[in-house]
């Protein structure tokens, strides 16, 4: 179903009509929206910096733990470190049922270099 603003109205491609966003009916199956985004590392010491800074922040999280849970800079758990930085905050009107990380490793016939080296 695709929606767009056609006036002062919500229209839906099926031609369901909601005067506002708050006609959906508490009671009945909520609409599920899913975003996706792909990134690649490629600089995992910055990361694990940003990563360390932002963890420094959370309450109750000293150095020791942190270091437990995002690794040494020297060999950073990378899936950890992005989950730091990009794990959801809360949003009105709405709860986060999952989140997830997934390591997409490269084929190994890719080449690192555009020589193949």
């Amino acid at each position: 179903m695709v929606a767009h603003a056609s006036g002062s109205k919500l229209v839906a491609s099926d031609s369901t009509i909601f005067s506002q966003p708050d006609a959906i009916r508490q009671d009945a199956p909520q609409p599920t929206y899913r975003i996706h985004w792909t990134l690649a590392v490629t600089d995992a010491a910055a990361l694990w910096g940003s990563a360390f800074e932002k963890g420094l922040q959370s309450p109750g999280l000293d150095v020791a733990a942190l270091i437990d849970v995002i690794g040494p800079r020297e060999d950073p758990a990378v899936a950890e470190c992005i989950a730091m930085l990009a794990a959801p905050q809360a949003m009105p009107g709405c709860s986060i049922p999952d989140f997830w990380i997934d390591h997409i490793p490269a084929p190994a016939w890719l080449p690192t270099s555009p020589w193949g080296v």
